[in-house]
């Protein structure tokens, strides 16, 4: 923090930072931690011209009164600035995505793009049969339910472990089965 002397006999305390973001470019607040806002000039000699206050301007301490013009060039050039920065992260991405791109390429002329090929059709084969088995499992699970519906029309009650246990058998036989 820094004192500075105000027209009064008491000083006033600023943060470095509020100091250092309002002299370049447009700052968001002032020194004294106030807003600012775009005013137009009524003064004399000044008349007409753009400036951004603070809003806190009447009151005692040090305040941002800064020319429109001087802040939108300051503007431009922090753009400028940032642009060619970004330009220069850019060029070095392009380049980082350019020799990833060949090492991709030279592992493809190594043989493991045939390598991912019979992956895929493997994989794609034994979805294939999963999809063969649930139908399968559906249509037998599907068979089950109908049996224990007549077993239940047949004979009125039929315990449940039982049913359970002739599922669970089923079941145990088809895994076996399949494998």
């Amino acid at each position: 923090m820094v004192s500075l002397p105000t027209s009064s006999s008491s000083s006033y305390s600023l943060d470095h930072r509020l100091i250092s973001d309002g002299e370049y470019g447009l700052s968001e607040n002032c020194y004294c931690g106030g807003d600012v806002y775009l005013e137009t000039s009524t003064i004399e000699g000044d008349y007409g011209r753009r400036f951004f206050v603070c809003t806190k301007r009447d009151c005692e301490g040090y305040h941002i009164r800064k020319l429109w013009d001087t802040v939108i060039y300051e503007e431009v050039q922090i753009l400028h600035t940032e642009i060619k920065r970004l330009g220069e992260k850019t060029e070095e991405d392009l380049k980082r995505l350019g020799e990833k791109t060949e090492e991709a390429l030279e592992e493809l002329k190594d043989g493991s793009l045939i390598t991912l090929c019979t992956d895929l059709w493997v994989a794609e084969s034994e979805i294939v049969e999963l999809k063969k088995a649930n139908v399968e499992l559906k249509d037998h699970v599907v068979q089950l339910k109908a049996l224990v519906r007549l077993l239940n029309k047949k004979h009125g009650t039929v315990e449940l472990t039982f049913v359970v246990s002739v599922l669970v058998l089923f079941l145990g036989l088809f895994t076996i089965w399949f494998k």
